[in-house]
């Protein structure tokens, strides 16, 4: 259970980077790039966490799914507005 919830929250935490950068992209015409980059890296901090849900099971599986699902709607969304409207690079995160 611990390790999953240090996976779960590490996906967590760069989604609402993601989120927030989206939301500023949005309303300053500008940081579309840094949004798709926060949220490449949460789809693929939950993909990390996906083997440690799956045996738990139940709500936790759920709510996992969920937010794994909003996290991808969410990436796309800032991918495909930043190929049409934004045009930025995405940022080094590593």
């Amino acid at each position: 259970m611990l390790g999953y919830h240090a996976k779960y929250f590490r996906a967590i935490s760069h989604w609402h980077l993601g989120e927030n950068a989206q939301k500023e992209a949005e309303k300053n015409a500008k940081g579309m790039g840094a949004a798709v980059s926060y949220l490449k890296v949460a789809v693929a901090k939950f993909e990390e966490a996906r083997p440690f849900v799956n045996p738990i099971g139940g709500s936790y599986k759920t709510n996992f799914e969920t937010k794994l699902a909003d996290a991808v709607a969410l990436r796309d969304k800032a991918f495909n507005d930043n190929r049409s409207i934004y045009y930025e690079s995405e940022i080094d995160l590593s």
